[in-house]
């Protein structure tokens, strides 16, 4: 069954509370405002400190930051897609370059911030939008394996810890330690999960 975007926020708010560094990392408010069927407005609040709360579903799609409770942070962006859109591309289906070139998505507030949207979607484990897709097959593929020993089941499952490489990056090293701090949270997080920095 194909996952709704509620089902993705959901999982966001789960991820972010798994690795609530990595999840901080954008040090920023987005509001996503999803037309269409199964469509709605959400709050993600990934400001720097935060350990929990990170997902706030929005009364309607119309909903403006005055609207919001009191102590809900102004959002720095806002993010409009149609829900169906944000599924497809969520779930690799759709290339978000492409999608934003053809206006299918609009951003309002500061469009520097929309270049977060991947490392964002990316920490969440079944979604993703370049490297986590595969990655997440990978993982999937390796704890499905049916392996026996002496006609008794060997459950096997992996870990991965990613990164990407940065503008800011001097070099390498400063990856793969981003990379290595992923795969530790992801070990120590339960296991069998991908984990990004």
């Amino acid at each position: 069954m194909e996952p709704s975007a509620s089902d993705f926020f959901e999982a966001l708010e789960r991820s972010a509370r798994n690795a609530p560094e990595s999840a901080t990392q954008a040090d920023t408010v987005f509001k996503f405002v999803l037309s269409g069927t199964h469509g709605g407005a959400w709050l993600v609040d990934l400001t720097k400190g935060k350990r929990s709360g990170f997902v706030a579903r929005l009364p309607d799609a119309t909903s403006e930051p005055a609207s919001h409770p009191e102590e809900a942070p102004e959002p720095a962006a806002t993010i409009h897609v149609d829900a169906s859109d944000w599924v497809a591309m969520t779930t690799g289906k759709m290339n978000p370059m492409r999608a934003f070139m053809s206006g299918k998505i609009k951003v309002d507030g500061d469009i520097k911030l929309a270049v977060n949207l991947p490392i964002v979607v990316n920490m969440v484990d079944g979604y993703g939008i370049g490297t986590q897709g595969p990655i997440t097959v990978m993982r999937t593929a390796i704890e499905n394996l049916d392996i026996r020993w002496q006609d008794q089941p060997v459950p096997i499952t992996c870990s991965f810890g990613v990164s990407q490489v940065r503008a800011a990056d001097e070099s390498i090293d400063a990856c793969l330690a981003r990379a290595d701090q992923a795969l530790y949270e992801a070990k120590s997080g339960g296991r069998n999960r991908v984990c990004r920095r």
